[in-house]
């Protein structure tokens, strides 16, 4: 008789895993969503940074602002100044191209992760719909009631059987 109560207990062990990993794999694949998400906005926010550093050091760039940078310097040697400011202005400016550059390529990985995560939660969530689909299809209410009395007659032929084999010794 013991054998049969861990029987259906473990049966309905079985169903309520069941349930909770579709559930788990709808709401992770959610959260993974929302993750990328944000990862691509902030990535975003970091390009407009980016574009307006970029364009701040085209203007400063210019000839006539890197001589009026040094406008109320005295100096013996002013050319040698506003050379050197434009190597920094061009350095700065290359290294902000570069990083533009790599939030170019990394936006792109993220948008494809993003289309795969979204194809990976409808999918999951497919999933989980036709499970329950089937599981509903399964369970209906009068094979639960067969499966009941099947039950019922199982456990009581093993009732019936320990009964008799206690009374004949």
């Amino acid at each position: 008789m013991e054998r049969w109560v861990g029987l259906i207990l473990l049966l309905f062990v079985f169903l309520a895993v069941v349930t909770a990993g579709s559930a788990q794999d709808q709401s992770d694949a959610a959260a993974n969503l929302n993750n990328l998400n944000s990862q691509l906005i902030e990535l975003q926010h970091r390009e407009a940074e980016l574009k307006i550093q970029l364009e701040q050091l085209k203007f400063d760039l210019k000839p006539e602002n890197v001589e009026r940078y040094f406008s109320g310097y005295g100096s013996t040697r002013p050319e040698e100044l506003r050379e050197m400011r434009r190597r920094q202005l061009q350095t700065s400016r290359d290294l902000v191209t570069t990083e533009l550059e790599q939030i170019a390529a990394s936006r792109s990985n993220l948008e494809t992760a993003i289309s795969n995560a979204e194809i990976h939660r409808q999918s999951s969530m497919v999933t989980s719909a036709l499970q329950r689909n089937k599981k509903s299809q399964l369970l209906t209410f009068p094979r639960l009631l067969a499966i009941g009395a099947l039950l019922a007659v199982a456990i009581g032929s093993v009732v019936l059987r320990q009964l008799i084999t206690d009374r004949v010794r």
